[in-house]
């Protein structure tokens, strides 16, 4: 069960996900802005793990979720694009271990 894990597990697998060169499962991760002087307000100012570690964020319920269709688009290119698809047809045993998270010799 993923409740059982610490986080910090997650944190450090998530290097492993670039290891093809891009992102197999679209990996949305933060934008530190930087202080362009000016007095400009910017919403992400250092790293979510330093914030939440120094407990300075509002505690507000979440709410998440997606939608049916939400990642379509992505097998729809891959399906539709005959060089990408050779592609991994050609190199799927290289490519499934790190898509499905497998277990590799």
């Amino acid at each position: 069960c993923l409740k059982t894990k610490p986080m910090i597990d997650f944190v450090n697998s998530t290097k492993d996900m670039f290891e093809v060169g891009w992102n197999p499962v679209l990996n949305w991760k933060p934008v530190i802005e930087s202080d362009c002087g000016g007095n400009q307000e910017r919403f992400l100012i250092e790293d979510p793990y330093t914030t939440m570690s120094k407990g300075n964020f509002n505690r507000v319920p979440l709410i998440t979720g997606m939608n049916e269709y939400e990642f379509y688009y992505m097998g729809y290119y891959y399906l539709h694009n005959d060089t990408v698809r050779q592609y991994f047809n050609e190199n799927f045993a290289k490519y499934t271990p790190i898509y499905f998270l497998y277990e590799r010799e």
